[in-house]
């Protein structure tokens, strides 16, 4: 086994896939980001929260942004308070 064929295997092992991790985890912080706001707000409209999930999948956020703007909320906001 010559020098050669050992460095060119070290740079395929440690050097192709080096980058994805690092794309992994910003593509994982950037969903939480997303993720996280819209799971609490369909909670608060009364609806299922899972759909925060499917707003990291594009045109289907979209749909979603206008089912949830345009559609009758299933809960009553809280009565105001005269003070």
């Amino acid at each position: 086994m010559s020098q050669q064929e050992v460095n060119s295997t070290d740079i395929y092992i440690y050097g192709a896939h080096y980058p994805l991790l690092p794309l992994a985890l910003s593509a994982l912080i950037v969903a939480l980001i997303v993720i996280i706001p819209y799971w609490k707000i369909f909670g608060k409209a009364g609806f299922p929260r899972a759909l925060g999930i499917l707003m990291i999948i594009p045109l289907v956020n979209l749909i979603l942004l206008y089912v949830l703007a345009f559609s009758q909320w299933r809960i009553p906001p809280p009565p105001r308070e005269n003070l």
